[in-house]
């Protein structure tokens, strides 16, 4: 699948052989935009040679590659390059050489169109560049229509997103500081009004440290902030509702992250974003809505704590309409033990590494135990220390040898 007006694989998987996180990530070159592009950092791929692949769910037919430089002198010299097909991303056949001593790179569009010889099926396509001076490029596009068809007039760089799907955001950590922040602008043709955005992504929890800003600019060099949110409150919630009604050409969804997972310390990471949309809804029934699935879940959703002493132990009664996922802030041990209304249940991992239960639907009594060998032990030490000293104290009081040498003395 590609974005209207480019041949961009938007929906594809693309990978590389030096997979370093990058603002200037592989996944720009597959995202249908001419202004970013893909970065190779030299300085970090040592080997003598760069590919990158894309990968398909299915079989695609083409019938020739564009290539479009970011700057043409960072593309590859003469014949360095060539395209490789595969079915099976195991055995590879050479399709073309991408020989750019034979075209003449027209300085404004910077656009190469290579023909393939006939229509090509294939599931991976790999651009193979054997040259340690290529290090940039805008954008791949794979020709799924005939060339005679094809549409002469490049791409605009601006796309009415209105319902985006299968995003990502790369988070760039900002020096000295132990912040991630990337950002994502939505561009639109015509003048966009909105007082709500569904926002959705597979697990928000990732975001749970860090910021929302939503903000709208006309311009793209003064910009005005619509909504401010915690990100895991944003994607959890889904819809997200504005005190007004905005209008604006340029929409910009930035997040500043405080926290990253796993415990690693990369230049950046990336953010996989399911789905944005921007609506106009009616606030008044909207927040009418809302107001009556809060009261409705504080209702029929309630937890209570139960008072305990041991802290290896939790206590807590649980009531709800429906089957619904407990979440508890606690680190992940397979040494915790949960048991609903006196029967062990599973005890499932939730995100980085927080506790997951599954409450079935009424009212139920868990019980959550850390059971660890350590205490064991403690008390196996005081005891074997303890026999140790009374063995000493009897070995004292009874040894023959030391009444002996007393008597002689």
């Amino acid at each position: 699948m590609r974005i209207s007006n480019t041949y961009s694989p938007i929906y594809a998987n693309a990978e590389t052989n030096y997979p370093v996180y990058s603002v200037r990530g592989i996944y720009q070159a597959i995202d249908g935009d001419f202004n970013s592009y893909w970065k190779v950092d030299t300085k970090i791929n040592k080997d003598n040679f760069t590919w990158l692949k894309i990968s398909f769910s299915d079989n695609i037919s083409a019938y020739g590659i564009r290539i479009t430089a970011h700057k043409v002198e960072e593309l590859w010299k003469g014949d360095k390059a060539k395209l490789e097909v595969s079915l099976n991303n195991k055995e590879w056949v050479s399709l073309l050489k991408l020989d750019l001593s034979k075209v003449n790179i027209d300085s404004n569009d910077k656009s190469i169109l290579f023909p393939f010889d006939t229509l090509v099926t294939a599931k991976y396509f790999r651009l193979w560049i054997d040259d340690k001076q290529f290090s940039s490029l805008a954008e791949i596009e794979l020709v799924d229509e005939p060339l005679n068809q094809m549409r002469q007039i490049r791409p605009l760089p601006f796309q009415d997103i209105q319902d985006h799907k299968n995003m990502i955001i790369s988070l760039l950590n900002e020096k000295s500081k132990d912040v991630y922040t990337g950002w994502i602008d939505f561009n639109f043709v015509d003048y966009k009004t909105f007082n709500a955005v569904y926002a959705d992504m597979d697990d928000p929890y990732v975001l749970n440290e860090a910021t929302i800003l939503l903000q709208i600019s006309m311009d793209k060099t003064k910009w005005v902030t619509i909504l401010q949110k915690s990100g895991y409150s944003f994607f959890n919630s889904k819809l997200n509702l504005l005190d007004k009604t905005v209008g604006a050409k340029y929409v910009r969804l930035q997040i500043s992250n405080h926290k990253y997972y796993p415990q690693t310390d990369p230049i950046s990471y990336n953010i996989n974003i399911a789905e944005i949309k921007f609506l106009k809804k009616s606030p008044a029934k909207s927040l009418d809505t809302t107001a009556q699935n809060l009261k409705r879940n504080d209702q029929h959703e309630k937890t209570d704590p139960i008072l305990s002493h041991n802290p290896n132990v939790v206590l807590m009664k649980t009531h709800n309409a429906d089957a619904t996922k407990l979440i508890r802030f606690e680190n992940y041990h397979p040494n915790w033990k949960v048991y609903l209304d006196d029967k062990e249940v599973v005890l499932q991992k939730y995100g980085p590494n927080l506790q997951l239960i599954s409450i079935p639907e009424g009212d139920h009594y868990v019980r959550m135990e850390y059971k660890s060998w350590y205490d064991t032990l403690v008390w196996l030490h005081v005891w074997f220390v303890a026999l140790g000293w009374v063995g000493f104290i009897i070995v004292l009081a009874y040894n023959p040898f030391i009444k002996e040498r007393d008597k002689i003395l």
